[in-house]
């Protein structure tokens, strides 16, 4: 009985493996240097769309707007806006300049707010930045995922034609894979 039983959390591991593999992730990159730090800008698991951390620096207000540009910026690759955005979460060095500066956020949403959670850190990955903003959007239901490799030119649009030329931004969509039994 006490060798099945150390069996158990082996077996349990590898199914965790397998069945996270079974996921096709749809991944959207600002550039190559997103693999030296180990991220991807974006992920699309079915209908959920992840976005990474976007970074501002300098007084709140205009760290707001920088972080929330870039996050627009990505939700419209995807044909999103701030309309399908269910979940935000902030990390600032400063919760009272982030409180003093809500007005500015608002303008991003309107008035159909995500849930939320702010938290106050010590400090971000660079020590110039004050906010980083991580988003959670929904697709319509109507939106089917992309199953290409594409990469286009910086700054192109979500319906410009892709190339090659110029390796970012790029969505890599990954297929499910199997492990041999």
């Amino acid at each position: 009985m006490m060798h099945r039983t150390n069996l158990l959390p082996a077996f349990l591991a590898l199914a965790s493996i397998v069945s996270a593999q079974d996921i096709q992730k749809e991944k959207f990159s600002l550039g190559s240097w997103e693999n030296d730090i180990g991220y991807a800008q974006a992920v699309r698991v079915g209908d959920t769309l992840h976005i990474s951390g976007s970074v501002g620096a300098g007084a709140m207000p205009d760290a707001i707007r920088q972080a929330f540009g870039a996050l627009k910026e990505t939700l419209a690759h995807y044909s999103l806006d701030f309309r399908h955005v269910v979940k935000e979460t902030i990390y600032t060095t400063d919760i009272e300049a982030l409180k003093a500066a809500q007005n500015v956020r608002k303008t991003y949403y309107g008035t159909d707010f995500p849930a939320a959670t702010w938290v106050q850190v010590s400090r971000l990955y660079e020590p110039d930045h004050v906010i980083e903003v991580e988003l959670t959007a929904i697709f319509p239901a109507s939106t089917t995922p992309a199953v290409t490799k594409i990469s286009a030119t910086a700054g192109a649009s979500a319906n410009s034609t892709p190339t090659t030329a110029v390796p970012a931004p790029t969505v890599q969509s990954q297929s499910p894979t199997t492990v041999p039994q």
